[in-house]
């Protein structure tokens, strides 16, 4: 059998370079808040649920059948723009819901007007990692903050968009 002809396309990979968040309060005329970060870290939540048969002869059980039992998603953001969190969450350990969020991925050979990935808005819950936030004289502090989609079905991602 001779071996499959995989390419490699380098347009394909995305090497990100900034990532701004976009937070859209609830109400009528709202005025959105906006994160600038270079850290960006998806946090997929699935559970995968497996059905086990009996091999054969009776050897050992192997997976037959799996199925998403659970599924969500979240984002961490990494910021050092400590002030503007204390602001959107009300406090180091604030939480906030019925907000929407939204992704601007770029990546280093974008055009202008352009993002390398772009999300749909999606509802969201924030809040702060619990993780620690170091202070010190070396280096502004950082908190990473965590936008978990409340939205019923996966955040909708957009390749080469126009923004």
């Amino acid at each position: 059998m001779p071996l499959p002809a995989a390419t490699y396309t380098k347009t394909n990979t995305v090497v990100g370079n900034q990532c701004i968040l976009e937070i859209t309060p609830p109400g009528e005329a709202p005025v959105a808040i906006l994160f600038l970060s270079n850290n960006l870290t998806e946090r997929p939540n699935l559970a995968i649920a497996r059905h086990d048969a009996p091999g054969a002869n009776n050897g050992p059980a192997f997976t037959a059948r799996t199925w998403v039992q659970s599924r969500g998603e979240a984002f961490a953001l990494r910021t050092t723009e400590v002030k503007k969190v204390l602001t959107l969450l009300g406090g180091m350990t604030g939480h906030r819901t019925g907000d929407t969020a939204k992704f601007y991925i770029r990546d280093q050979t974008d055009a202008a007007g352009k993002v390398a990935l772009l999300s749909d808005a999606f509802p969201c819950s924030i809040y702060r990692d619990p993780a620690e936030a170091a202070f010190g004289p070396a280096n502004p502090a950082e908190v990473t903050i965590i936008i978990e989609s409340l939205k019923d079905g996966p955040v909708a991602w957009t390749p080469d968009a126009n923004v």
